[in-house]
């Protein structure tokens, strides 16, 4: 017989609650510049209206991947030890405020000006998603050892001992800093990303800087270990493979004629289905501005681009995209931009002709390819 589903946050969470609004009450500290432009007096009373929210749908109650609640996982940040350096920088009701909203309100979660538009994805869908597994994680990177284990055993670790703004944060929180330039560290351990300058270093000191950006083996890889289960992988390249290798049609996943289906299956259960878009063309795509540029003012609007998507119809697809845009902006489609938390809307059929990768549940991909991946899992590495 199934329990019936509680009515109420439990008595350690409603406990929680109150000491966790006693501090928000505080106000941030005038350390590190508000994301969105909001007074104080509005942030507070924004983080105060999410963690109600929180509270009132029993979220609070809800544990991560190690048994813990969000709510404790809030109060580690709220009590616990944090990094001399953040205290200096940003400060603590300011961290714990903005994982707050960000919990509320994963939509407000965007990359700012910089070219983390994967992991930008993977953030938003796990504070949404997984709450208290969140709040775990940004409580392990505000620690004095800025070193939290994931579920696979790899750890992620905070990329800076502080934070110093730069007009290219944009509307990026510190919150979204710290584990975006942490899961970047952890796409590529051999290379050093330099949040300041949106690059990644080599280790060694020796050899070229280049861009950001993250392939599909180590996106797979972060979704992997951040959510502790597995992912499947399909790319535009599966279709040519089977061809050269004379495969018997049918016996593979194809992109072009399964990826909606998949992304259809994923939404219906609940999942996440991720997605890889490009430019069939990609001279049409205007030249990225260095972060030093006067336009540096301006999003990154570059193709490949990683947007998570939202929901399937007939005519058209909604999805997340991490620039959180005012203005349509991806060539070679027509789209709309719904609201200011980046839900922008694109025709199907341009959609799928954009696709060119594919992140998705095993159980999602169509009969006897439940538990295949395709082929290949190597592509071309994603560019903002």
């Amino acid at each position: 017989m199934t329990s019936p589903a509680p009515s109420e946050a439990s008595p350690r969470a409603r406990a929680g609650a109150t000491a966790l609004r006693a501090l928000l009450h505080g106000g941030p500290e005038d350390l590190y510049p508000m994301a969105f432009g909001e007074p104080p007096e509005a942030w507070t009373r924004a983080a105060l209206e999410g963690l109600d929210r929180l509270e009132a749908g029993l979220r609070l109650d809800e544990v991560d991947g190690f048994g813990s609640s969000l709510v404790q996982g809030l109060l580690h940040l709220a009590r616990g030890p944090v990094a001399r350096g953040l205290l200096e920088s940003v400060g603590r009701r300011r961290l714990l405020g903005e994982l707050i909203l960000n919990i509320a309100e994963p939509g407000r979660i965007n990359q700012g000006h910089k070219g983390t538009c994967s992991v930008t994805c993977i953030e938003s869908w796990v504070a949404e998603r997984y709450p208290a597994e969140y709040a775990r994680l940004l409580a392990g990177l505000c620690s004095p050892s800025g070193g939290v284990g994931l579920r696979n055993g790899e750890a992620l670790v905070r990329d800076a001992a502080r934070l110093v703004w730069q007009p290219e944060e944009a509307r990026r929180t510190p919150i979204s800093r710290l584990f975006q330039a942490a899961a970047m560290e952890l796409a590529y351990p051999e290379l050093d990303y330099h949040d300041g300058l949106d690059l990644q270093l080599p280790e060694s000191g020796q050899g070229e800087a280049t861009s950001t950006g993250v392939g599909l083996a180590a996106f797979d890889r972060l979704l992997e270990g951040i959510s502790g289960r597995p992912w499947s992988v399909l790319t535009d390249q599966n279709a040519v493979l089977a061809r050269a290798l004379n495969l018997p049609a049918g016996s593979t996943l194809d992109l072009a004629r399964d990826g909606l289906g998949i992304i259809a299956r994923a939404l219906a259960s609940g999942q996440a289905a991720f997605v890889t878009l490009a430019s069939p063309d990609p001279s049409s795509a205007p030249p990225r501005a260095p972060p030093s540029a006067p336009a540096a003012g301006h999003p990154l609007r570059r193709l490949p681009h990683k947007i998570r998507v939202l929901a399937l119809h007939d005519d058209h697809v909604d999805y997340d995209d991490p620039l959180d845009p005012d203005a349509p902006w991806i060539p070679d489609a027509p789209t709309t931009v719904l609201d200011a938390r980046g839900r922008c809307r694109m025709a199907r059929s341009d959609f799928q002709g954009l696709m060119v990768e594919l992140s998705y549940p095993p159980d999602c991909a169509p009969g006897e390819h439940h538990s295949g991946s395709g082929i290949s899992s190597s592509a071309a590495t994603i560019s903002s």
